[in-house]
């Protein structure tokens, strides 16, 4: 048996959380249009990651959605 590798668009139906870029090109809306969603209630976070970039200021919190 071989392994079975999954395919590009297999992999995008994955159910994964996305942060506000990746889930405005998911969406195929520029990322303005996107803030602009979040802004007015549409759709909201599901969780926050904490990202720690150490040489550029420290942690920063980014939400998730799904």
């Amino acid at each position: 048996m071989g392994y079975l590798h999954e395919s590009g668009p297999a992999l995008l139906d994955r159910h994964v959380h996305l942060g506000p870029d990746q889930a405005a090109v998911r969406l195929g809306v520029r990322r303005t249009d996107w803030d602009q969603v979040v802004r007015l209630g549409w759709v909201s976070p599901v969780a926050p990651v904490d990202v720690d970039y150490k040489r550029r200021g420290g942690v920063t919190t980014v939400p998730l959605y799904s």
